[in-house]
């Protein structure tokens, strides 16, 4: 059961999901551009015509890393050819308490504080609801739905609207 206001749509080819994400803009919708994370050109079709980029990562070492080329060197880059700013934000996700206190994953923590790039308050829990969402498509359907997942997105769409509003705004300005 999707939202009311939600439409979803899909393509693999990357002038496709530019072209597609740039009408869709050109018809005052905000757009989400979900890509794999590899640097391909699916990736940078997504970033040229993104107005915000979340980042998801786990804290392992590749993850980081991989993280932090996209936040430090491919977002500089497409700023730099389109001469705006492109607003990022890192969410930690399948986090869980584990994690959340492990020592060794305390210097990649360390890495994400310290980096400049938006880090989200809150890290996305590792939930089975969140494995089910590719049969469902939505964390809330008829049969049952979850309420802390639900919380947890809502959180994290609000941090992303207000990182976007401040770029925006600091645009205008």
């Amino acid at each position: 059961m999707w939202p009311e206001r939600l439409d979803a749509e899909s393509c693999l080819d990357p002038n496709q999901i530019y072209k597609l994400a740039l009408k869709r803009q050109d018809e005052g919708k905000i757009v989400f551009v979900d890509i794999e994370g590899t640097t391909n050109e699916n990736l940078f079709a997504g970033l040229y015509c993104a107005d915000i980029v979340l980042i998801p990562l786990q804290t392992t070492q590749d993850d980081v890393v991989a993280g932090m080329q996209l936040a430090l060197n491919h977002i500089p880059v497409v700023e730099e050819d389109q001469k705006r700013k492109l607003p990022a934000m890192i969410v930690i996700n399948q986090h869980d308490l584990v994690t959340g206190r492990a020592k060794a994953h305390e210097p990649l923590r360390e890495i994400l504080r310290e980096s400049g790039v938006t880090l989200a308050s809150q890290p996305v829990a590792r939930r089975a609801s969140y494995q089910s969402i590719g049969a469902s498509g939505t964390l809330q359907t008829a049969a049952k739905s979850d309420p802390k997942a639900i919380a947890e997105m809502e959180a994290l769409l609000g941090e992303l609207f207000e990182l976007y509003r401040s770029a925006t705004d600091g645009a205008k300005q």
